[in-house]
């Protein structure tokens, strides 16, 4: 189990609720910490896009992003 994270992603009060990108490397960390792997995470963040002079790595979205994303996809749909 990991402690650095709650291990119920599905509560809005919690702080890292909209952030995948901290909890994704809250879980890197603590997983080679214990000696253990987490293959999406490390693949997702072994990702990258080049956007203004800036690298942005690849992450997992947390529930709250991926519920917003979900209750938005009609629009996301349209404007792509």
């Amino acid at each position: 189990m990991f402690t650095s994270i709650s291990a119920d992603g599905n509560n809005a009060s919690d702080p890292l609720y909209y952030k995948g990108k901290e909890s994704s490397d809250l879980i890197i960390n603590e997983a080679e910490e214990k000696g253990r792997k987490v293959p999406a995470f490390t693949y997702a963040k072994s990702q990258s896009i080049e956007i203004g002079g800036k690298t942005i790595y690849g992450y997992i979205g947390s529930v709250g992003q991926w519920l917003t994303l979900w209750a938005n996809k009609d629009g996301i749909d349209d404007i792509l």
